[in-house]
């Protein structure tokens, strides 16, 4: 730590242009933009300024907020220049997943903490916004703590893009001090990302009626992003119920309503008192409100994500949007059909996949079928005595169909191969 006396010299010794942290970046770099809110801007600029000499270089990104691509994407034009990845899908993931420049990093939210720590997973560049420094050389991280304590400590090079937009969240492990930090760039105090919010359709207030029925006073939400969630925290803000406290993923305007409706009490067993959330998103409205805010708790998303915590929460209630539910009951909130809006985009080239291969030795190859063909596709492999794909993925079979592959030996117990290469942890919850 730096004495505060010296702070004001070791700041001007750090600061950097935004040109001069894009030309960090060397070829063959792992580079993360940052995360929500915090993703930078005048150093993607920058960056795309360099177009031309950026070979092999990989940019990570969690949770874009974006609905446009990076500058640096729209200045590149193929994956041997720059290859993007993000570990939970936006809008502007899906635009370039669908030109083939963005994979999904297929891993469990609450899990990327640790991801970013273990199995050689280094970057060579964090790059993300903060608030201004404050007068004991703290910057604030801004209201998506989320992964970021893992991104921190698995880079080699922190460089922070200052923004007077950021608002100061409160929460857990939200501050990074000058010390830890190898250079400073003042940005452009860019306006955040901004989330509007759209109006219900006719459908989605039929839906919200019936969930807002059925919640009760003293719940805690877990409310996800779009129309009917927004609707539904707008019903409980018009509601006779009281005491409605929040533990989520994503905080969004919703709990504003709720809040100026007098419903947000923080009057719950787990974090008195705190409105908990990983990251948020949504209308300047949101980020008002959360700036400098004592009730807003943000925290990393290994906490808030946490089943443990999660279940230990009383009259928890999760409310979230999906794109598909089948017969038995089975919730897709990821693909439609074989556009990826959330998750895996290459099943047979995807991070998980290759750590598969390298920790086991085994060459995995996936075939993909139509949801229809599953059943028909494994009746007929069986039948016929054709090989049978050694990992059957989301297949829809039924308990007793499951057991029954079971005890004609078609399926193996993998618990003991997960126990000796150490994967239990990705398959555990």
């Amino acid at each position: 730590m730096y004495k505060t006396t010296s702070l004001e010299r070791h700041y001007k010794e750090k600061l950097i242009t935004a040109d001069q942290a894009a030309a960090l970046v060397r070829p063959g770099d792992r580079v993360h933009f940052g995360l929500g809110c915090g993703q930078v801007v005048d150093i993607d600029a920058a960056l795309a300024k360099r177009a031309d000499e950026l070979s092999q270089v990989t940019i990570f990104s969690t949770a874009s907020l974006i609905d446009k691509p990076f500058k640096v994407y729209e200045a590149t034009t193929s994956n041997s220049q720059v290859r993007f990845v993000s570990a939970h899908y936006g809008p502007a993931d899906r635009h370039m997943s669908d030109a083939g420049r963005c994979a999904y990093l297929p891993m469990m939210f609450r899990e990327l903490p640790k991801y970013w720590t273990s199995n050689n997973n280094e970057l060579d560049i964090a790059f993300f916004q903060v608030a201004p420094m404050d007068e004991i050389g703290n910057f604030n991280l801004g209201p998506q703590v989320s992964d970021m304590w893992g991104v921190i400590r698995a880079a080699k090079k922190i460089v922070v893009e200052v923004n007077e937009n950021m608002p100061i969240a409160h929460g857990h492990q939200t501050q990074l001090n000058l010390y830890a930090i190898d250079h400073v760039v003042e940005g452009s105090n860019s306006p955040l990302p901004v989330i509007d919010r759209k109006e219900p359709t006719p459908t989605e207030r039929r839906i919200a009626s019936r969930v807002v029925e059925r919640i009760k006073s003293n719940s805690t939400l877990q409310l996800g992003i779009g129309g009917l969630p927004s609707c539904i925290g707008s019903l409980i803000a018009e509601s006779d119920l009281k005491n409605i406290n929040a533990h989520t993923e994503m905080f969004v305007d919703a709990y504003v309503d709720l809040f100026e409706a007098g419903k947000l009490t923080g009057n719950k067993n787990v974090d008195r008192g705190k409105a908990v959330y990983t990251f948020a998103g949504g209308t300047k409205r949101l980020y008002d409100f959360i700036d400098d805010n004592p009730i807003c708790c943000t925290a990393p998303v290994d906490y808030v994500n946490d089943t443990h915590v999660i279940s230990s929460i009383d009259d928890f209630v999760s409310i979230n949007g999906c794109i598909q539910v089948d017969l038995y009951g089975q919730v897709c909130s990821e693909t439609v059909g074989t556009r990826q809006i959330a998750t895996v985009t290459d099943y047979d080239d995807n991070h998980f996949t290759n750590y598969l291969r390298e920790k086991t030795g085994v060459d995995i190859d996936v075939f993909l079928f139509d949801n229809s063909e599953y059943k028909t596709q494994l009746q007929l492999m069986t039948t016929s005595g054709e090989k049978l794909p050694d990992t059957l993925w989301n297949i829809g079979l039924t308990g007793i169909e499951r057991e029954s592959y079971g005890t004609q030996g078609y399926f193996v117990d993998l618990r003991p191969y997960f126990e000796a290469h150490e994967l239990t942890y990705y398959f555990d919850g």
